[in-house]
């Protein structure tokens, strides 16, 4: 059973969802060739704002795809 067909008892988490985001996004995933359009598109658009918050410290979107593509280029140093 997937997530999208828990009944909304069992789905306790959107409670915590902002005003406007989705319960469900299987109509967004078409909209993307490619998890990295996601992102490139969402840092783009997100760019001056904070990205997450982790223990009191936040990170922006622009030092998020700093660290995703020094991470990307060291697991292609990997092979």
């Amino acid at each position: 059973m997937s997530v999208a067909n828990l009944p909304a008892i069992e789905r306790v988490w959107l409670s915590a969802y902002h005003p406007g985001v989705p319960a469900d996004v299987e109509a967004e995933i078409d909209r993307y060739p490619s998890l990295r359009e996601v992102f490139l598109e969402h840092v783009e658009k997100y760019r001056q704002r904070v990205a997450y918050v982790s223990i009191g410290t936040e990170m922006g979107y622009d030092e998020w795809e700093r660290q995703v593509f020094a991470f990307a280029g060291w697991l292609q140093s990997r092979g």
